[in-house]
């Protein structure tokens, strides 16, 4: 029996099918065997498993997704081409992508690059990534006035009038750069230094402005320069908020007579705010004292401190929530420290104030100990110091100037936190230190990426919040997910976008994205 062509339709589609029939001995009837040719294509059959597109390499896509939105939403490469050509604009931004997503020294920026799908994309194909490339790259920034562009630009179009300011330390091991000097380090580090200071927008989180300065120049000298370069850039109304390692008379003064409006927390170092802490302990418990924040009830007494002849405004804070958790918090780590010096056997005595150090930590100013003949320790607790410490349990002076009610004050502090927590991500997860590098001007251009990156991923952090995605992910885990994502180019060129999981579903819908991972064809 001669065989024949049959078509069938499914779902649409039209499949071609040899069919042969034949007769079956043992059941006495005649039965067919199908075989399958392929889809109906203008009548001829056409395998596609065998036409398959085969894959010939694999990028890194979904990762960069989010800060391109990013980019695009806050009109960075706007602001950067108003300082830099089309060419340096892309390479910048390239950089600062890989601070956030995978920091790599500039020697292996070119692998990175190559490996994701940026290298494909019209936008940042072609760049110039080889190490010497970017460290020119660098050099040029650091010696321009593109920093300057950049705070301008992100001020117009992002200052809502309160500002955080702070400043840290950034170390190195390069002797080469003027800049560095040795100064009081923050981070307790030995190593020269320069010191970062850095202004951000509270409302929004993002980073407004930096400025550098040697490691020896005093907070005074930053503190100064930073309200003049804010003063230039034309805000005139605005909230500083400010560290308590600022509360000096000199910084005061200098904010009084700039007349910058400011909150700071009041430091214990000072004599006259330990003697009002200590005068109020008690009174501050007065019931007409008593006042509600958010669901936590204080105990707040407007008061006027004494700084050095300077009189000074504040609002006095007493929470017994507060007092309780750090009460119980510090004895179990004063005696957690006892226990461990108590069993610690130090058999060199010149290692004992080393080691004790290293053991006690900020705890070290209460405690006394004694290394015995049999190299044991003995250690005695400063009832005194303890005591005074105590006492300020919970209780806390912020002062102002302007005009601000006490909710006022509390609040606007501690939003600042919040901020703070990002801006260490400068120093951590950008991994900005140590600076291992050989010039002033490439250690400033490398800042300045480094400011960039810090602008993506804080805005990124704040896009998790809103979204609620930061109840599931941290930063780095959601890129983690978002790495899994791959853009595939196949054998004829067309790029295929790699299978979705449902958890990634959920992070494209909940953050407005469906429109980036859609791609196929050319």
């Amino acid at each position: 029996m001669e065989s024949f062509v049959q078509v069938r339709k499914r779902g649409g589609q039209e499949y071609l099918y040899e069919v042969t029939p034949y007769y079956d001995k043992e059941k006495k009837q005649i039965r067919q065997t199908v075989k399958y040719l392929g889809k109906n294509v203008d009548g001829k059959p056409v395998k596609v498993r065998e036409t398959a597109k085969k894959p010939r390499r694999a990028l890194s896509y979904g990762e960069f997704q989010p800060l391109l939105k990013i980019v695009e939403e806050l009109g960075l490469k706007e602001i950067l081409q108003d300082e830099l050509p089309d060419r340096d604009v892309k390479t910048a931004l390239l950089l600062a992508f890989n601070r956030v997503l995978r920091p790599v020294s500039m020697r292996n920026v070119e692998s990175w690059y190559e490996a994701s799908y940026l290298s494909e994309q019209s936008e940042f194909r072609d760049l110039q990534t080889t190490s010497q490339r970017l460290s020119e790259f660098l050099e040029r920034i650091g010696e321009s006035d593109v920093p300057m562009g950049l705070f301008k630009g992100m001020i117009q179009r992002f200052s809502t009038g309160a500002l955080i300011y702070d400043l840290t330390s950034l170390s190195s091991y390069s002797k080469l750069i003027n800049m560095l000097e040795y100064g009081y380090n923050r981070d307790g580090l030995s190593t020269a230094q320069v010191n970062l200071s850095i202004v951000t927008d509270k409302d929004s989180g993002i980073p407004l402005m930096y400025d550098v300065y040697p490691g020896s120049i005093v907070d005074v000298s930053t503190l100064f320069n930073t309200v003049r370069r804010i003063k230039d850039l034309g805000i005139a109304r605005y909230t500083m908020i400010i560290d308590r390692g600022f509360f000096s008379k000199d910084n005061l003064q200098l904010l009084f007579d700039e007349n910058v409006v400011f909150v700071i927390p009041a430091s214990t170092t000072l004599k006259s705010v330990k003697e009002m802490i200590t005068s109020l302990h008690d009174d501050i418990k007065d019931p007409d004292n008593l006042r509600k924040y958010h669901d936590t009830v204080i105990f707040v007494k407007p008061v006027t401190i004494d700084v050095d002849g300077l009189q000074v405004k504040g609002y006095y804070y007493y929470d017994r929530n507060r007092e309780n958790l750090d009460t119980n918090l510090f004895y179990k780590r004063l005696y957690n420290v006892v226990d461990e010096l108590k069993n610690r056997h130090i058999k060199n005595p010149y290692d004992t104030e080393r080691i004790v150090r290293s053991i006690a930590g900020k705890l070290y100013n209460y405690i006394e100990v004694q290394r015995n003949i049999d190299s044991s320790l003995t250690v005695t607790i400063k009832k005194n110091a303890v005591s005074q410490r105590i006492n300020r349990m919970g209780r806390y002076i912020l002062c102002y100037h302007g005009e601000m009610t006490w909710e006022e004050c509390l609040r606007t502090y501690k939003e600042r936190d919040q901020v703070e927590k990002r801006f260490h991500h400068l120093k951590n997860d950008l991994d900005a230190v140590p600076l291992n590098v050989r010039k002033e001007s490439t250690m400033k251009g490398f800042l300045f990426i480094c400011f960039l990156a810090l602008i993506l991923r804080m805005r990124l952090q704040k896009h998790l919040e809103e979204t609620r995605l930061d109840k599931k992910y941290c930063v780095e885990d959601l890129i983690l997910e978002l790495e899994k994502i791959h853009m595939i180019k196949l054998e004829d060129g067309d790029w295929l976008l790699s299978e979705l999981t449902k958890k990634q579903k959920d992070i494209i819908e909940r953050m407005s994205l469906e429109s980036c991972y859609q791609k196929t064809g050319k």
